[in-house]
């Protein structure tokens, strides 16, 4: 029966959007005419490399769902947007590109958490080994429930203090970026969507994984504390 690894295909979705974000935004940012550095460029070369996005979705699903030892999955996940390399060179005379290596780091990072925390063990197990005492399993289920709640929780509030600086930031390079205010409103929006894509992604990645770490935690604390079956007379 066929089934479905959902983290193999949201980390193929991370990889296969990232790196068409790193093809298509600079194509269309670095054509505006008002650039202050380098002014309108064209980049006859770069669309090509949209061939690649089907080979990074199809090697990032395989890497996760079939690939080496669990330490490695991570790292392969990252290393799926190697193809993409090549695309420096056709983003010239600015190399390496900044647009394209922030955009493929950040997606490398993304997908790289996502499958670390997936695989980051959490002591809910330890309640369906049953090899130690129940003391024991409430101990480990409430110190590790703590601790997931904390890192859920900070880890939220701080990519949306992080997001909302961003969305700041973005506006402050475009104005020394652009002369011309229409160029700065499209560089503005543009990076806006990148943002709230990048937003998405990370709510249902990392954020995800956390979250999830939380109640399965929860469900295995109940499975403990619950009420203890009558003993036989």
């Amino acid at each position: 029966m066929f089934r479905i690894n959902w983290l193999a295909l949201r980390v193929a979705i991370f990889n296969s959007v990232g790196g068409a974000t790193a093809i298509w935004t600079p194509i269309h940012i670095d054509a505006l005419q008002s650039h202050r550095l380098y002014g309108p460029r064209q980049y006859p070369a770069a669309p090509w490399f949209y061939l690649a996005i089907p080979i990074i979705f199809v090697v990032s699903w395989l890497v996760v769902d079939r690939g080496a030892a669990t330490r490695w999955k991570p790292l392969l996940a990252w290393l799926a947007l190697s193809p993409l390399i090549p695309v420096f060179w056709a983003f010239r005379p600015e190399f390496p590109h900044s647009g394209v290596a922030l955009t493929l780091f950040a997606t490398g990072v993304l997908s790289f958490t996502t499958v670390w925390l997936h695989h980051l063990p959490d002591f809910a197990g330890c309640v369906k080994d049953g090899h130690l005492p129940r003391a024991a399993m409430i101990a480990q289920l409430q110190g590790s429930l703590t601790s997931w709640q904390y890192i859920a929780v900070y880890a939220s509030t701080g990519y949306l203090a992080f997001a909302m600086a961003w969305v700041a930031f973005v506006g402050t390079v475009g104005d020394r970026m652009f002369e011309k205010f229409h160029d700065r409103l499209v560089y503005n929006n543009i990076s806006v969507i990148e943002i709230v894509n990048y937003s998405a992604l990370i709510i249902i990645g990392p954020l995800n994984e956390m979250f999830r770490k939380v109640f399965r935690i929860t469900a295995a604390f109940a499975d403990v504390t619950g009420p203890a079956e009558p003993k036989g007379t």
